[in-house]
């Protein structure tokens, strides 16, 4: 019979029976692996060979099955025991690990303190952009069929506005034909943004809400207090209330049933039932409202409902279960030319029929740049990517610190690694070793990570605009990210400086052939260079956001807003006496100017198509911008006129209309300036002569190059919407006061409600604002986190080079001389890492740039600034301890010798 001593054993001893024994015979596998899971690395093989040896003297004798049957008895017997005797000495030995890490950790302080904080900071950066991150991808899926509703956008070629022809505005009947035509359609609706008055008994409140139909709340699920969503819209005078306004108008007090009276713009009023009470639309939605109305009574709805070629409202989808997006959105064409192409306008101007699309609800926060008239400001995806980068950038730049350093200090730890393989630690020991102790310090890191998030919660909230509170705590994937980026973190750090210590030879290593090699300094050097390279970009990041956003504040637009107040009203009191209202408004001493609009300031205009002007061919059009003013608004505005006049009410005659160009539309007509004035021209409906020209100034931001457009002198106030009053700088709080009285006196039951025009422009770059803002922390943070690993590294290797330095220093090496030495290699680090980040940065930021018509370019200067910024903060990170060393006794170092 074959003994175990005369051949080898496992797969050997199995190839040695298969001439006798038949594949039926053979130990079953999956016992056979479980056997040799439960062996140690050196003795498997043996234990293996008996087990088999004897399965084959067994199924010789009698038969496979009892042999089978014998061989898992024998698993089943044996896996308990040595699963629990595994199990302890692993625990055992995972104990030990995590005492000695507690001790390493309380012997090297310093190390300790730099790998904690840079490892803390990063998941706090990590933590916090992830909540972010998270918060904005939940826009709109609090509603119950989020995942198949979709926004339809309309596409109008050849009318651009802001720069772009894609419109969310469709027309009334859209949605309701839709939902009667198509049968994929489970629900349907549209609504309109509105702010009106609502009283109650001698209270008036100016409050935003909804205009839509009774399937409103069919695809938008809100939260039920009081009354029926199926029935609650269906009457036309019915009013639904968000909770925080019902609260308002009827405190304690229930509200269904309450009566509300609602005064429209022009000055009627209409007496509305509550019928539900609905809880405030959540934070993360792309629109909200106090208040929802049926408006299908109302002559504004009625009169659109016909007018196909009119953009009103917004129009939403629901889809059924199983219908495709694509399917659907294929008949879309068909659709529109049947309904839409059959309207007059487009008849006459087939080419610019709209292309319809849709939009999935849960896109809309993210997905709407570039789309025209939004309900509310949207995010971006792009600033998603962005501060997902960064989240990630700091985060390893943090690990690329404790892979530094550990690596570092892992040759002072060589001996116990010797001594610990000397005894039988196997490489995998030691891997598992240097792991928990990454772990532990990530873990340890969580600690400091909460109290940081804790802190800097609010400031966070606020920088980002967004609704973030200390609620976050409460909830288990804040803790499941926290805890997954932890050990991830540890794992990540750790596993470099594991596999690096782990592979080191114990006779090596016991010999104190221990210094860094080649291989391992290369690779220090390259973390350090990978680090301050990511910074440096986005130190040139910062400072290009910086300067664009200083020269949008500094640049002449051409249209001085400074002091001109802005007041919205709809009130037909003071729009037809507006010529007294002007005029009793000039009596203030602190008014220096008083005009009107029909567009708000800020944008100014309306996008339209001219086909009639003096000269002009058959076929020819000029898409040009539109702005209806009153008298005085280009003096008030400082708008230069380079040829004719302005509007002057003396010359002005009600039998025709004044227009105003500019030098873009000049252009764009094929005129001289003085060409220009006299000619005919009408827009809107309008006819009359251009008495001007005035030179070109920004009347959009400053991401639009400027556009052909004309001012138009429109006196009939009743179409004007807007109050423009100029003020001194002097006494601004007592004039506001002034103002509000002189409002009341006209419409007492209106709050009076104004903007400063500048802060209103400015809002246009609040997107940018915040993204310099959170820039400049991050990237300090970047620089304290690399600044940190750097000032460790430094110690470490000036320490290893202590007994050089003295004997340099007694051999009369200068203190200089020794700074240089120390310094030169870290700062070359520097300079390569600045020759890789100065394109990467120029090109992002040149990148980012390209969203603006009217940008900065990035100059020399910029690069420099940033290349002293990182030399300096490196510089003086090492010098801390250089400085330190070169300046010490060298008979400390080296009285031992």
């Amino acid at each position: 019979m074959l003994t175990k001593y005369s051949k080898p054993f496992g797969k050997e001893s199995l190839n040695y029976y298969s001439g006798a024994i038949s594949m039926s015979s053979r130990p079953p596998k999956l016992a056979q692996k479980i056997l040799e899971k439960l062996q140690y690395d050196d003795v498997w093989k043996t234990t293996v060979g008996d087990f088999d040896e004897y399965f084959h003297y067994l199924a010789k004798k009698e038969g496979p099955k009892k042999a089978k049957r014998w061989y898992w008895q024998q698993i089943l017997r044996y896996a308990p025991s040595k699963i629990t005797h595994k199990f302890y000495w692993s625990a055992a030995m995972f104990l030990n690990y995590i005492k000695i890490s507690f001790r390493n950790l309380k012997k090297h302080k310093s190390y300790s303190f730099i790998n904690i904080f840079g490892l803390s900071v990063g998941l706090v950066c990590f933590v916090l952009i992830g909540l972010f991150v998270q918060y904005e991808l939940s826009y709109d899926k609090f509603h119950e069929t989020s995942d198949r509703t979709y926004r339809v956008l309309a596409q109008q070629p050849g009318n651009e506005y802001m720069g772009s022809d894609m419109y969310t505005l469709t027309p009334t009947a859209l949605s309701a034909t839709m939902k009667s035509d198509f049968p994929e359609v489970e629900a349907a609706t549209y609504f309109g943004m509105t702010r009106t008055l609502l009283s109650i008994e001698d209270e008036t409140f100016s409050e935003a809400g909804v205009l839509s139909d009774g399937d409103f709340f069919q695809i938008f699920s809100y939260q039920w207090y009081e009354g029926n969503p199926e029935t609650a819209l269906q009457d036309p005078n019915s009013i639904i209330l968000t909770n925080s306004l019902a609260n308002k108008l009827f405190g304690s007090e229930k509200a269904i049933g309450k009566r509300i009276d609602q005064t429209y713009g022009t000055g009627k009023k209409v007496t509305k039932t509550v019928t539900g009470v609905i809880a405030d639309p959540p934070k993360n939605s792309h629109f909200t409202f106090n208040y929802v109305i049926n408006d299908q009574a109302t002559p504004y709805y009625t009169y659109n409902l016909n007018e196909w070629s009119n953009t009103n409202y917004y129009s939403f989808i629901t889809l059924k279960k199983g219908t495709s997006e694509e399917a659907f959105a294929d008949k879309l064409p068909g659709f529109v030319k049947t309904y839409i192409g059959s309207s007059n306008y487009y008849k006459n101007s087939p080419e610019k029929l709209p292309v319809h699309s849709l939009q999935p609800l849960e896109d809309i926060h993210l997905y709407s740049a570039g789309l025209n008239f939004n309900p509310s400001t949207s995010g971006s995806i792009n600033t998603v990517y962005m501060f997902s980068a960064i989240a990630i950038i700091i985060l390893l730049i943090a690990c690329v610190n404790y892979m530094n350093l550990s690596t570092a200090r892992s040759l002072t730890r060589s001996k116990e690694i010797g001594v610990r393989k000397v005894v039988g630690a196997v490489r995998s020991n030691i891997v598992v070793q240097f792991l928990s102790e990454a772990v532990v310090i990530s873990l340890l890191s969580i600690i400091a990570a909460v109290l940081f998030i804790a802190l800097t919660l609010p400031i966070f909230s606020n920088l980002i605009g967004r609704e973030l509170t200390t609620q976050i705590f409460l909830r288990w994937d804040f803790w499941a990210l926290t805890l997954a980026a932890s050990l991830g973190v540890g794992i990540i750090s750790g596993s470099y400086p594991a596999l690096f210590t782990s592979k080191l030879k114990p006779a090596f290593i016991l010999k104190r052939h221990t210094k860094s090699g080649k291989k391992t300094s290369l690779l220090r050097n390259i973390l350090v260079i990978a680090q301050f390279t990511v910074t440096i970009v986005l130190l040139i990041g910062s400072i290009v956001v910086f300067q664009q956003l200083n020269f949008i504040q500094t640049t002449d637009t051409g249209l001085n807003r400074d002091q001109v107040i802005t007041v919205a009203t709809n009130d037909s009191e003071i729009w037809d006496r507006f010529d007294t209202v002007k005029e009793e408004l000039n009596k203030n001493p602190s008014v220096q100017a008083v005009s009107s609009s029909q567009f708000d300031p800020v944008y100014m205009s309306s996008r339209t198509t001219v086909t009639n002007w003096e000269g002009n061919q058959e076929g020819d059009e000029l898409s040009i911008y539109i702005s209806p003013v009153g008298f005085d608004f280009i003096e008030m505005f400082d708008i230069q006129v380079i040829a004719g006049r302005s509007f002057n009410q003396e010359q002005y005659s009600p039998a025709k209309a004044d227009f105003l160009i500019n030098e873009a539309a000049l252009a764009e007509l094929g005129w001289t300036p003085s060409q220009a004035i006299g000619k005919s021209f009408e827009a809107w409906g309008n006819s009359g002569t251009i008495v001007g020209v005035v030179r070109n100034f920004n009347f959009l931001s400053l991401r639009q190059e400027i556009s052909p457009l004309t001012i138009m002198l429109a006196p009939d106030y009743n179409y004007h919407r807007y109050v423009l009053i100029k003020v001194n700088g002097d006494q601004v709080q007592q004039t506001l006061a002034d103002l509000q009285n002189f409002f009341a006196s006209f419409s007492p039951d209106l709050p009076f409600s104004y903007t400063f025009l500048d802060d209103s422009y400015n809002n246009l770059y609040e997107e940018e604002r915040q993204l310099s803002t959170i820039f400049n922390y991050f990237t300090l943070l970047a620089f304290i986190i690399a600044s940190l690993g750097l000032f460790g590294l430094a110690t470490f290797v000036i320490e290893q080079r202590t007994k050089e330095i003295g004997i340099r220093k007694v051999l009369g090496a200068s203190v200089p001389q020794i700074l240089t030495l120390l310094n030169k290699d870290f700062m070359k680090l520097i300079l390569i890492s600045f020759l890789i980040a100065a394109p990467a940065g120029w090109f992002l930021s040149a990148s980012w740039l390209k969203d603006f018509a009217y940008r900065i370019e990035i100059g020399p200067a910029t690069l420099i600034l940033s290349a002293l910024l990182a030399f300096g903060i490196a510089l003086i990170t090492i010098s801390f301890k250089s400085i330190k060393t070169a300046l010490a006794n060298p008979v400390n170092s080296l009285k031992s010798e």
